[in-house]
């Protein structure tokens, strides 16, 4: 049996963030993927983060029933799977790719190889974490698919659609130099949604999509996102907009002050106090306003004017 100080459960962003940010290189990394596993992501993060980029994003195109609408939003759209496979080979922790948490019991973590004891355990395996059973986390989820397209022409914005054919969601197309992220957010079965999706931003791409993925997008924030010493991160913890689906920022901020409390650079008290006023409050406005868009959906024009970032709601 292996003992470590902490063990995380997902090498996503906020797992690779917290190990990157751990003083201790005494951790394991269980990863149930062998290689990278594409999730539904349009990749965009602000501006003002950090990290390698495909290209810059100037501002978003939103369409729904009311017309067309641009609000200035810069940002830039990174390669995920580049940038997460480099910083996970950058870790001198343990990693153990292809190795599936199972079971949680006190400190130790059973696996399909083999088991171990942890100090702290971390949720960062996703939505529907293998520690979700051990918080009072929501159920609810809205699920997803991104593709990839070849572009016609380049693009410098991003663009959104809201339509009745995609039931209490929207669709997205998300430039990548020359090819684009495109999909979409919904309830119920998404193949017609998908073909209306692909069929609307038909003058900007070529037909043929590739890399296509599905998911789950976290509705709820789960608060507090730490018992004992487990504890859930990015989106294993509902850290994630749920107006905009946006969650990359958020995994890496609480990733980083997980590994603060870690590190003792906080103490629980304060990193509690850190994770309600800092994301808390805030992904919660969000869930009310997602709930305006929802009861307001058969007025779809309303819906949008009272809930979507680009008529500026908080």
């Amino acid at each position: 049996m292996g003992l470590y100080e902490v063990i995380i459960i997902g090498a996503g962003p906020a797992g690779l963030k917290l190990a990157q940010s751990l003083k201790t290189k005494n951790y394991l990394i269980l990863e149930k993927e062998k290689k990278y596993k594409r999730i539904p992501c349009a990749e965009w993060i602000p501006y003002f983060m950090d990290l390698p980029s495909i290209q810059p994003t100037k501002g978003m195109i939103t369409d729904y029933p009311g017309g067309r609408i641009y609000k200035k939003a810069s940002g830039k759209i990174i390669d995920r799977k580049s940038w997460q496979t480099k910083m996970l080979s950058g870790l001198q922790g343990n990693v153990h790719v292809n190795e599936k948490a199972t079971y949680i019991e006190k400190n130790t973590v059973f696996t399909n190889k083999g088991q171990y004891q942890g100090k702290w355990i971390v949720g960062a395996d996703g939505p529907k974490s293998i520690l979700s059973s051990h918080f009072r986390t929501s159920n609810k989820y809205l699920p997803a698919v991104n593709m990839n397209v070849k572009l016609k022409n380049p693009l410098m914005n991003t663009h959104v659609v809201f339509s009745l054919n995609i039931p209490y969601g929207y669709g997205w197309l998300f430039p990548k130099a020359d090819i684009a992220n495109i999909g979409l957010g919904a309830y119920g079965k998404l193949n017609k949604p998908m073909e209306y999706v692909l069929s609307f931003y038909k003058p900007y791409i070529y037909s043929k999509p590739f890399n296509i993925s599905a998911g789950l997008i976290p509705l709820e924030v789960t608060f507090p996102n730490i018992i004992g010493n487990k504890i859930l991160v990015g989106d294993a913890g509902g850290f994630i907009d749920p107006i905009t689906g946006s969650g990359i920022q958020y995994a890496l901020e609480t990733g980083d002050l997980t590994a603060k409390l870690i590190n003792n650079e906080l103490s629980n008290e304060k990193y509690i106090k850190s994770i309600k006023n800092i994301y808390v409050r805030f992904l919660n406005k969000r869930a009310r306003l997602k709930d305006i868009k929802e009861s307001n959906w058969k007025n779809l024009y309303r819906a949008v004017k009272k809930s979507w970032i680009s008529f500026s709601p908080g």
